[in-house]
């Protein structure tokens, strides 16, 4: 499980957690998950957008050509998951 999808999972759980607090009238509790699950999900964005950056140097190796075939290799595996977890988005 990737870090994006890692933080996506926590932050699900932690509004579910939220809600039950919220419920049982605990509003400390609820407004501080609420903001456990509102980081989770920044957390998430900034992992694909640094994601996103490391796939952005096969565009430019697109007029530069300065890749090497093991390079590209592993930006083919990133790009793999990259697709599979915005797919899971």
């Amino acid at each position: 499980m990737t870090m994006a999808e890692e933080c996506r999972t926590a932050s699900t759980e932690l509004y579910g957690q939220a809600m039950f607090e919220l419920d049982a009238g605990d509003l400390s509790q609820a407004y501080k998950k609420l903001w456990g699950a509102s980081t989770q999900v920044l957390k998430s964005l900034a992992e694909l957008r640094h994601r996103f950056a490391f796939e952005s140097e096969l565009h430019t190796n697109l007029y530069e050509n300065w890749l090497d075939e093991s390079e590209i290799r592993e930006s083919a595996v990133h790009v793999r998951d990259f697709v599979e977890t915005l797919a899971g988005i």
